[in-house]
């Protein structure tokens, strides 16, 4: 993920539900309150409006992130490539010779024991 991905993310995340909902709710306000430099602070709101407005925002959001999961989950059950290079990027080039392990756990007299799953990855112990 880069700088700019995260950013957006936290942009998206952080500022536009704060601001959305605020823009919501004044909407539900009945009588706005005046100020020397114009309109000023919400002094009644209209319960059932806001109420209505509030659950719907939430509501909507609600299934627009289940209808992204749906959407998600179906292009997931197409992949069938997992493998990933050291970038974290598809690699398609992988391949390994299971034969070739073997052979090498072999000439060392080492045999894996084939009641345990092996590691996916081993590192250096030195």
């Amino acid at each position: 993920m880069s700088c700019a991905d995260e950013l957006f993310s936290d942009v998206a995340g952080w500022f536009a539900g704060p601001v959305i909902f605020g823009m919501v709710i004044d909407t539900s306000c009945s009588v706005w309150s005046a100020s020397c430099s114009g309109q000023g602070a919400c002094a009644l709101y209209d319960n059932d409006n806001f109420r209505m407005k509030t659950i719907s925002l939430q509501v909507a959001a609600k299934v627009l992130a289940a209808f992204l999961q749906v959407i998600v989950f179906i292009n997931a059950r197409k992949k069938t490539d997992w493998e990933v290079d050291s970038h974290g990027n598809p690699d398609d080039n992988v391949e390994v010779n299971i034969s070739m392990l073997d052979n090498h756990n072999a000439e060392n007299g080492t045999y894996p024991d084939k009641s345990k799953s092996a590691p996916i990855y081993k590192g250096n112990t030195h």
